[in-house]
């Protein structure tokens, strides 16, 4: 818009950008610039901690993407380790929280068609990928492994898409669901030193 600030959308940083984004996932919805004084009502609709994590798996899948077009022109072990740690950081809180608030509660049905063990070493090998690429001192090594992570964490989500969510979909009563993604919520909320006002 004329007058803005290049990089601000409507007159606004990235980060009150983010924590209106916050807000809207959550629950709340702040109206948007020019909209204040209108008494418009938003009203939203709770999100299920599979709708969320979903969600999560459509931005790591740009991730990806990102990764396997960028790491075969990598030059550096260095810049192949960043990549590395950056795909791991990410990794480890997202397969935290579903753990906790998605696979725990169905670790009973998971045991019973077989998949209880699978999943925890597909975490494993998905790990020790990772480790690897951040740890050889060989170029083609590190790409080989952060690729062999980015391959395996792909089939561990499209797995967990055809197994979990519709085992938590059938299994666990909806209400149960949109609890798990506000506890979802106040878990990112924590973690990015955000607690809700």
């Amino acid at each position: 818009m004329p007058g803005d600030k290049p990089g601000n959308s409507h007159g606004r940083t990235a980060p009150e950008r983010l924590l209106e984004n916050r807000k809207t996932v959550s629950g709340k919805v702040i109206a948007p610039e020019g909209f204040e004084d209108r008494n418009v009502i938003f009203d939203t609709v709770p999100m299920k901690i599979t709708e969320a994590l979903l969600a999560e798996h459509a931005v790591f899948h740009n991730l990806f993407d990102y990764a396997e077009r960028t790491v075969p022109r990598l030059k550096t072990v260095a810049e192949v380790r960043s990549l590395a740690h950056l795909v791991e950081a990410l990794l480890l809180a997202h397969s935290h929280t579903e753990e906790q608030l998605l696979v725990e509660p169905l670790e009973h049905c998971l045991e019973q068609i077989g998949h209880r063990q699978t999943f925890h070493q597909e975490h494993q090998e998905i790990d020790d990928h990772l480790k690897r690429a951040q740890t050889v001192r060989s170029l083609k090594q590190a790409r080989h492994h952060l690729l062999a992570a980015v391959v395996s964490s792909r089939k561990h989500f499209d797995k967990e898409e055809r197994i979990v969510f519709p085992l938590a979909e059938q299994h666990l009563k909806s209400r149960t669901l949109t609890e798990l993604c506000s506890t979802w919520t106040e878990h990112r909320n924590r973690a990015i030193g955000q607690d809700e006002a």
